[in-house]
């Protein structure tokens, strides 16, 4: 049946689709002729390799989308990839959205703001940065060099007022009239040129202008000038400089050893500048897939999550189809791209450290997920003195600030690897004040009461609370653990094994130790805890600021006029908290059901005049 369906599919470009059991969607490629390629699966199984054999095995029906043009199905396929997550796909993990400095040129006086949404319209983007601590440090230090406006209130030069910005010279005072637009847009023209690397430019036109200023006897500009030329001189100065032409590119290197997975580590280079680097994994690779397969389905799949695709791409591997990736990325970027493998010269330099920095983070990955597993089963059971190894592990903390929007947080690991999709939040109900050791006791009993009713109850639902874990780590010391010790008699759980890790000089805590256990700085085992232990505060200090600042969120919506309970709880489902709507533009939180562009825009206005979260 299917070589007769594949017999009637047309020699046209386009998508396929191969389907198993009730429609799941097991492979997504796209194909120059779709008859010709879907029909080289089943050509000869011979030739297949394991992976392929099993996917075919699999297939019981295909279907196909037509395309005009081989371009177009490149980008299908990875929009496809993305929605439905083949199982035999090749896969990107964790792919990423950066933020970026965006300048908003819309407005008569344009807004300069951080991003995540890169669109198709008139601002300008400066990034990525790897982390938002980065760029919004650099936002930061550009409101110091540079005093634009950081509010979204409509300019017109006649407020009676200026805000606080204005009086810490944070802002040029457009809204009083104090600069006109065409002053403003020159405060625009040296952020993008010292966002460009072109400081000299910057300097220069500074340099004019203080000197004008002078002449014309208006010397405290003159010094705001001056104060402003030291402070970029001081700042280009730490800064490191790859090459002289501003040049834009990404340095793509990679790593694959004889497993499952390839990883990938990208230079980020802006105007010269070297101004971040990360690592990504394939995942799901066989040892059929060359070198340029992976770098071909790596581009694909990182090139199309909404990034800024600078204008050359360099690589360990050309990919192999590079003259249709680069045509693709060409119209992704609206001008030409790139991709290029150098040999030798400074661009060789810079590739072959991408891919010894992609090798390290490979062999580090598999050292510690080795090591931790080892030590898992050799340590840590004969150190604690525990019935068996304990392949689950589950940690708990606590978080609050003097007591108030108080949570416990529950990390689980298996062999040393989180289990993300088992951790579990807890909001405390029961304890008000400052009285960790309760606020442990009501975390523990829920989690164990779970476990005890699915016992009872025989389900069939493996939810992580009905999952019996091998040991319970507990962040805290003697207190800590006598509480979690209670908790177990209290709902007589004998065959759980209890600790727990105290900060100040990382001692060990076990019930029926009399002494705690002190492991050696540099050992495997305490690295190991310490990881699990850090996990657990981790997630339980991210809930606890997204809970207090849902709280301070609210809290300022309900002074805005035009938000009602409907309209707060969209905008609190959307951004969850108080700085990712800062960091938003007002276009980004009007695209919030029910918010209109101007109630977007009252919203911005009074968040930034808020005290921070």
């Amino acid at each position: 049946m299917l070589l007769e369906k594949i017999k009637t599919l047309p020699n046209k470009p386009g998508v396929y689709f191969f389907q198993g059991k009730n429609k799941q969607v097991l492979y997504i490629g796209k194909a120059q002729d779709l008859r010709k390629r879907v029909s080289q699966y089943f050509s000869s199984s011979n030739t297949l390799s394991f992976k392929t054999h099993k996917l075919v095995n699999n297939i019981i029906d295909i279907d196909i989308i037509i395309t005009d043009s081989n371009d177009e199905a490149l980008l299908l396929e990875n929009t496809l990839i993305k929605k439905h997550k083949p199982r035999f796909n090749v896969r990107l993990k964790d792919d990423k959205t950066y933020p970026y400095i965006k300048i908003d040129l819309k407005e008569n006086f344009p807004l300069v703001y951080i991003t995540r949404q890169i669109l198709p319209d008139n601002g300008r983007y400066f990034g990525p940065y790897t982390n938002v601590g980065g760029v919004r440090k650099t936002l930061r230090l550009l409101n110091k060099l540079f005093p634009f406006r950081s509010c979204t209130k409509k300019i017109t030069g006649k407020d009676p007022h200026p805000c606080l910005e204005f009086h810490i010279n944070r802002c040029a005072g457009p809204c009083i009239g104090v600069i006109n637009q065409k002053e403003y847009m020159e405060i625009i023209k040296d952020i993008t040129n010292f966002l460009e690397g072109n400081t000299k430019e910057v300097l220069n036109s500074l340099n004019e202008r203080m000197h004008s200023a002078s002449n014309q006897l208006h010397f405290e500009n003159a010094a705001k000038y001056r104060d402003q030329i030291h402070a970029i001189k001081s700042v280009t100065e730490k800064q490191k400089v790859l090459f002289k032409n501003p040049l834009n590119m990404d340095v793509i290197g990679f790593w694959s050893s004889k497993s499952s997975k390839a990883t990938f580590e990208i230079l980020f280079i802006r105007n010269g500048r070297l101004i971040g680097k990360d690592n990504f994994t394939l995942t799901k690779i066989t040892e059929d897939e060359s070198d340029s397969e992976l770098i071909s389905i790596f581009l694909k799949q990182f090139y199309s999550n909404n990034k800024v695709i600078p204008s050359l791409i360099l690589v360990s591997a050309l990919p192999n189809e590079v003259n249709e990736i680069t045509k693709w990325l060409t119209l992704l970027k609206k001008s030409n791209v790139e991709i290029k493998n150098p040999q030798r010269g400074h661009k060789a330099h810079l590739l072959k450290m991408a891919i010894t920095n992609a090798e390290h983070k490979s062999s580090r990955s598999k050292i510690e997920s080795n090591g931790i597993k080892t030590h898992l089963s050799d340590n840590l059971m004969n150190l604690l003195e525990l019935p068996h190894s304990p392949h689950r592990i589950e940690c708990y903390d606590i978080s609050n600030l003097q007591g108030t929007n108080a949570v416990g947080s529950m990390v689980v690991f298996n062999d040393g690897i989180p289990v993300k999709k088992d951790y579990r939040k807890f909001g405390i109900k029961s304890v008000e004040g400052i009285d960790d050791y309760s606020m442990m006791q009501e975390v523990l009993t829920r989690r164990l009461q779970h476990l005890i009713e699915s016992k009872k109850s025989n389900s069939p639902i493996q939810d992580s609370l009905h999952i019996k874990p091998d040991l319970i780590i507990l962040d805290g010391g003697k207190g800590h653990l006598s509480i979690g010790h209670q908790v177990l008699l209290n709902l007589g759980i004998r065959d759980i094994p209890l600790a727990s890790i105290a900060k100040k000089n990382e001692e060990i805590f076990v019930p029926h130790f009399q002494e705690s256990i002190i492991i050696p700085k540099d050992s495997p085992t305490l690295y190991m805890l310490q990881n699990i232990r850090d996990e657990a505060h981790r997630f339980a200090i991210t809930f606890h600021r997204t809970k207090r600042s849902k709280v301070g969120l609210k809290s300022v919506l309900d002074e805005i006029h035009g938000i009602g309970t409907k309209r707060r709880k969209a905008l609190i489902k959307k951004f969850n908290d108080i700085n990712s709507i800062k960091e938003a533009s007002p276009i980004e939180i009007s695209k919030t059901k029910g918010i209109s562009l101007s109630l977007a825009k009252m919203i911005k206005e009074k968040l930034n005049n808020s005290n921070p979260s």
